[in-house]
């Protein structure tokens, strides 16, 4: 019987990977390690470590192991509208959030999809009692760490909004190891951060086109 990924222990979560590892080393030897600007439509490619991650989740598929999960306290007046649409912006400006994975005789392809729409689900608890509220925040907040994700569907990053009061919200986004890691969420979440400022003042997106997709 084949034992789930997120059942393991560290040291043989650890033992698995490196074993990956040396399979994928092997499997890539002589390739290069440049990061190659895509000048071609179609599937392309996996990266090295997301070769790695995707192998895993063939073992297991849908562990929420390799989630990245983000919370942002908001004070202060928010436009929801203006909210959703620096995620939307974001997700159309990045081709990693919008890619999936699917493999054909277990060899890898990255689809880069075309830009669907994301809703953004508003939880309201501002009418609920202390207590009552902390056991609603601490089930999405378990709700959204271990979403599954379909890696050949998507989309491979979730978010929604609890809302405390007219001036008080919480904003929970997860996104899948394979298509960002902490570095690339710091970049996303600054440019967020930059999109919803520009658009609750009715400007447009401040960002310059990208020559690399990250």
């Amino acid at each position: 019987m084949t034992q789930s990924i997120s059942s393991l222990s560290t040291e043989e979560r650890a033992k698995l990977e490196q074993r990956l590892l040396e399979k994928l080393k092997r499997e890539n030897r002589g390739s290069s390690s440049g990061i190659p600007v895509r000048t071609t439509e179609g599937p392309c490619a996996l990266s090295f470590s997301q070769q790695r991650l995707w192998f895993l989740d063939q073992l297991d598929p849908g562990t929420p192991v390799y989630n990245i999960n983000v919370a942002i306290r908001l004070t202060g007046k928010l436009s929801v509208n203006a909210l959703e649409a620096s995620l939307n912006a974001l997700i159309e400006r990045h081709e990693a959030l919008r890619t999936t994975f699917e493999g054909s005789e277990g060899v890898p392809v990255q689809v880069i999809q075309d830009s669907q729409p994301l809703e953004l689900p508003i939880h309201d608890l501002k009418d609920l009692h202390d207590a009552d509220r902390e056991s609603e925040i601490l089930h999405y907040m378990e709700q959204q760490v271990t979403k599954s994700f379909d890696l050949a569907k998507g989309p491979l990053l979730s978010a929604f909004l609890l809302r405390f009061s007219e001036r008080e919200h919480m904003l929970f986004i997860t996104v899948h190891h394979i298509v960002s890691d902490g570095w690339s969420m710091g970049i996303l979440l600054r440019e967020l951060s930059d999109l919803y400022e520009a658009f609750t003042t009715d400007r447009p997106s401040p960002l310059n086109r990208q020559s690399l997709q990250r």
